[in-house]
């Protein structure tokens, strides 16, 4: 039976390379994650992990749209999303973009956590539905 590597060997992945501290970096990576070949395979999405988590996003005309963050429980509330809030930030910039959107389903679990970091991260409202929240930070 094959192991899974644990997660502290799994190498930051994204077309973009940053070190964990967000300074770019011209690292190689050697593995990459299933669920980062799904995500890249099945959707027009792009992901950057690293052994402390994952965000998810995707690049439209007008702005970049942060889909999934997630962290894994013993690195949480140690500035690990911001980081990758940062680094989503520095990505859009290169492309000319100015405005990061990030969305909340509030029947998800724990969506009120979600909903308080992102408030934090400087994000606005700007629409909500029963089923959906969507927030806006220009950057």
């Amino acid at each position: 039976m094959d192991r899974i590597a644990p997660l502290d060997k799994i190498s930051l992945v994204s077309e973009y390379s940053f070190d964990f501290l967000g300074h770019r970096g011209n690292r190689q990576s050697t593995m990459v994650s299933a669920y980062k070949q799904y995500i890249t395979e099945r959707t027009n999405k792009e992901m950057i992990e690293s052994d402390k988590g994952f965000i998810v996003y995707s690049i439209t005309p007008n702005a970049i749209y942060v889909e999934d963050v997630w962290v894994a429980p013993a690195h949480r509330r140690n500035g690990v999303a911001s980081k990758f809030g940062k680094m989503i930030e520095e990505i859009a910039l290169e492309r000319g973009l100015h405005i990061m959107l990030s969305s909340v389903d509030p029947r998800a679990k724990n969506a009120t956590e979600s909903l308080k970091f992102i408030l934090e991260y400087g994000c606005k409202l700007d629409s909500c539905t029963e089923n959906f929240i969507l927030l806006k930070k220009e950057i």
